[in-house]
């Protein structure tokens, strides 16, 4: 299966699974890949994207509608450290998605 089909069966799924945190870096371990996925109206592929690269090499990015909710999502090739790059990720991804205000402009985007 090429890496736009899984990551278009991951985004379906987790747009149909509900849960109460709008985003997450999930560890497929077993193909030493790693996935972002967010369901927020401010999830940008830009961003998801350039984040991504930082920890491995983007291997597909897409956003879908399902069933009325949009998800988009970015699958990441990490090899034998996708539990590391997961972990790392997911505190990248939640600062790089921050938003600046007033008093503090100090985010990456």
């Amino acid at each position: 299966m090429n890496p736009d089909q899984i990551l278009a069966g991951l985004l379906t799924f987790f747009a149909r699974t509900p849960t109460t945190v709008p985003w997450n870096v999930v560890d497929l371990e077993s193909d030493g890949l790693v996935v972002i996925v967010d369901t927020r109206d401010a999830a940008c592929m830009l961003i998801m994207s350039a984040v991504a690269a930082e920890f491995g090499e983007v291997a597909a990015l897409n956003s879908i509608g399902v069933d009325g909710i949009d998800v988009t999502g970015c699958l990441v090739r990490a090899g034998d450290r996708s539990r590391e790059v997961t972990a790392t990720l997911r505190g990248a991804y939640l600062f790089a998605m921050q938003e600046g205000t007033e008093h503090n402009d100090d985010h990456p985007f």
